[in-house]
C-alpha cells in the first residue's frame, strides 16, 4: 500500500513551479485638460518712464551768460534754457552781413554796366560785351558766397543758445553763470511730462495674441496703448520688449514700478499644469485604465499653467512624480 505514495507525489508536479502574480494598477494623480479660454490675462511688472527724456549738450564752448529756465520750469518746444557768450559769433555775423551787402552792391553795378553795354549794340566790341557778362557772373557768385557765409555765421550764433527740443519740464540745469562749458558737454535735461511709457517682455506666442493693456493705479485699471514692439527678442530672457503709452494719472509717475495687465486671446489648445509636462514636451495621459505617452506643443505659459496643443479637452493628464511605462495599468486619483 505504501509503494503507491511516491508515484502519487510525483504526479503532483514540482513544488517550485508557481503561477504568475498579477501586479495591481499603479495609482496616479491626474487633472483633466480644459479648453483654453477665449481670453486670458497675464500680469507683468515694469518701471514707468517719461515719454521723452532728453539730455541737452552745448554745440559750442563758451561762458554761461544766463540761466533762462531753472529746474522745475515748464518750457515749450524751442524755448531758450541756457545762453552762452556769443559776442564773437555775433561779430562774425555782422561781418558776414556787411560782406553780403558789399557783394550785392557790386552785383548791381555789374548788371548796370552790362545793360549799358548791350544798349550800345554795334558800337561795342564782342570782347567788351563778354567782359561785362563775365563781371556779372563773378559778382553773382560772390554774392551767393557771401550769403552762405552769412547763413553759417547765423547758425553758429544760434548754437550759443540751448533750447528745449520739445515741450516739457526742465529736470536739471548744470552750469552756473560765469562757468565755462566745453563743446558737446551736457548742460541740461528736459523730460516730457505729458505722458508715461513702460516696457514689459512678452513671450513669443503672446506678441500676436495681445489684445489690450492696462496699468494698475491703486485699485483702478488705467488703459495703456501699444507704442512699439522691438524688432528682436531679448537674447537673455527670450522675451519681446513691448513699449506702452500710459497717461499721467493718480499715483502713476515716472520712476515708479507699475503692474501691467495684458489681455490675451486664448485661441486653440487646452490648459494643463506645467508640472505635467516633461522636459521634452511629453505628457502622460490615461486611456482605458492604461498610461499613454503623448507629445504636446506649448502654445503659451502663465503662472503654473500652460496652453498646449496635441491632446483634447477632457483627457486625464498625469501629474509628474510617478515613473510610468507606455501601456502600464493605472488607477486614477483625482
Amino acid at each position: 500500500m505504501w509503494t503507491a505514495l511516491p508515484a502519487l507525489l510525483l504526479g503532483c508536479g514540482s513544488p517550485s513551479e508557481t503561477l504568475p502574480v498579477s501586479r495591481p494598477p499603479t495609482p496616479v494623480a491626474v487633472v483633466q485638460a480644459e479648453s483654453a479660454p477665449e481670453t486670458m490675462e497675464r500680469s507683468l511688472t515694469g518701471v514707468l518712464a517719461a515719454r521723452r527724456d532728453a539730455t541737452l549738450s552745448a554745440r559750442v564752448g563758451g561762458t554761461v551768460l544766463e540761466r533762462i529756465a531753472e529746474p522745475g520750469a515748464r518750457v515749450e518746444e524751442g524755448q531758450p534754457i541756457l545762453r552762452l557768450d556769443g559776442r564773437e559769433a555775433s561779430a562774425n555775423l555782422a561781418v558776414a552781413r556787411a560782406q553780403l551787402a558789399d557783394s550785392e552792391a557790386l552785383l548791381t553795378d555789374a548788371e548796370r554796366r552790362l545793360e549799358r553795354s548791350e544798349t550800345l549794340g554795334d558800337g561795342l566790341s564782342v570782347q567788351d560785351l563778354d567782359a561785362a557778362r563775365t563781371a556779372v557772373a563773378r559778382a553773382l557768385a560772390a554774392r551767393d558766397g557771401a550769403a552762405a557765409r552769412r547763413d553759417l555765421a547765423s547758425v553758429q550764433l544760434g548754437h550759443h543758445v540751448v533750447r528745449a527740443p520739445f515741450a516739457g519740464e526742465v529736470a536739471s540745469l548744470g552750469p552756473e553763470v560765469g562757468e565755462t562749458v566745453a563743446p558737446g558737454a551736457p548742460v541740461a535735461r528736459v523730460v516730457d511730462t505729458s505722458g508715461l511709457v513702460v516696457t514689459v517682455g512678452l513671450l513669443d506666442d503672446e506678441v500676436s495674441r495681445a489684445e489690450s493693456f492696462t496699468v494698475l493705479d491703486g485699485t483702478r485699471d488705467v488703459p495703456a496703448s501699444l507704442r512699439h514692439v522691438a524688432a528682436a527678442a531679448e537674447p537673455r530672457t527670450l522675451t519681446w520688449p513691448v513699449e506702452l503709452d500710459v497717461p499721467v494719472t493718480g499715483s502713476l509717475r515716472a520712476g515708479r514700478t507699475a503692474q501691467v495687465r495684458v489681455s490675451l486671446s486664448g485661441g486653440a489648445g487646452v490648459v494643463i499644469p506645467m508640472s505635467a509636462i516633461g522636459p521634452d514636451g511629453d505628457v502622460w495621459t490615461v486611456v482605458d485604465g492604461t498610461a499613454r505617452a503623448e507629445q504636446v506643443e506649448i502654445l503659451g505659459e502663465r503662472g503654473g499653467t500652460a496652453v498646449v496643443a496635441g491632446i483634447a479637452a477632457g483627457v486625464d493628464v498625469v501629474l509628474r512624480g510617478t515613473d510610468l511605462t507606455d501601456g502600464q495599468p493605472v488607477t486614477v486619483v483625482r
